[in-house]
């Protein structure tokens, strides 16, 4: 049976025909993009080449006076938004789309280097994604297309928010993800995690290093003892599995819940940690001052670093600033 097709003129005029699959079986439709060949080649270098030089797509055109090019492999919905950005059908172009789709206009830019010319959308896309409180899942699609479509800001927040709510090992997610996403930035984020975590679990354990010295008296036993029954309750013991399940944003949730001990003093005299303060010892102030300090952090992830090894930095050419 014959294909049928459908046909989007985003440029009337047009020379190039852009024929997508929109099925696999024997009764499959193709949508026909009609587009401008000068604003391909203008976009994106690979079309340049395809369309400006001996490529039969480039001798057909320059023979006929347009051309034909079959693209069975790329997603019909992405390539007709690109299309459009790249028109300048803006009121065509949606402001919100899902992580999915953004996922595969990014592989589309990166395949056909058109990232620069679709940044302003891509910076649109990614912050009307991350207003929807996205899902761990929707920010490694987030994540990726900041990185592909090549926007500092908008890696710099997206990844931010992904170490704080990715409990898992970062690198993990190699395997789920286009094999053009640079594995050095999941090692890297990985590495920013791990220190944040470790941060919050020193943060937890001093309060125990400093209770827990020999010769303690019965009070301090008590506090110890009730500083770890809360740090239970609220789920944050045992400390070391702690930081391999969690995510960052959950434990500093469960940190704000945490209870004081209930600190009582004793006989012994003033030698005692407990009864040596003139106030009663606050457990949480150290800690919730360790949760504030990562809060108001906000590390700047660098995507000019991490994709040049700080060269970029070397050079003084960062996209942001370094504080």
């Amino acid at each position: 049976m014959a294909d049928k097709s459908n046909i989007i003129e985003i440029d009337p005029d047009g020379d190039v025909q852009l024929q997508l699959s929109l099925g696999e079986d024997d009764n499959r439709e193709f949508l026909v993009l009609k587009v401008a060949s000068k604003t391909l080649t203008l976009a994106s270098p690979v079309f340049n080449k395809m369309l400006n030089s001996s490529f039969k797509e480039g001798i057909a055109k320059t023979t006929k006076g347009s051309v034909a090019i079959p693209l069975p492999e790329d997603d019909s919905e992405a390539m007709t938004i690109i299309c459009r950005a790249l028109h300048n059908m803006n009121d065509l172009v949606p402001e919100q789309l899902s992580t999915t789709l953004l996922e595969e206009i990014a592989v589309l830019c990166n395949k056909y280097d058109c990232a620069r010319a679709l940044m302003a959308h891509g910076n649109v896309w990614i912050r009307n994604g991350l207003d929807s409180s996205p899902s761990s899942l929707d920010l490694d699609k987030l994540l990726f297309a900041a990185c592909v479509l090549d926007i500092p800001a908008a890696f710099a927040k997206v990844g931010w928010e992904f170490v704080l709510a990715r409990g898992e090992r970062i690198i993990d997610l190699q395997v789920g993800l286009p094999a053009l996403f640079p594995h050095q930035i999941l090692r890297e984020l990985d590495n920013m995690k791990d220190e944040l975590h470790q941060k919050l679990i020193n943060a937890l354990e001093t309060p125990l290093k400093a209770f827990m010295t020999p010769g303690q008296c019965p009070a301090s036993q008590r506090v110890v003892l009730q500083y770890l029954q809360n740090l239970h309750r609220s789920s944050l013991w045992p400390i070391g599995p702690l930081s391999r399940k969690a995510s960052l944003s959950v434990i500093l949730t469960r940190i704000e819940g945490l209870a004081e001990p209930n600190i009582q003093t004793c006989e012994i005299g003033s030698w005692c940690m407990v009864c040596q303060h003139n106030d009663t010892p606050k457990f949480k102030e150290g800690i919730l001052k360790t949760r504030q300090e990562i809060l108001n952090a906000r590390p700047r992830l660098c995507l000019d670093c991490l994709k040049s090894e700080k060269q970029t930095l070397r050079e003084g050419k960062c996209r942001i600033k370094h504080e």
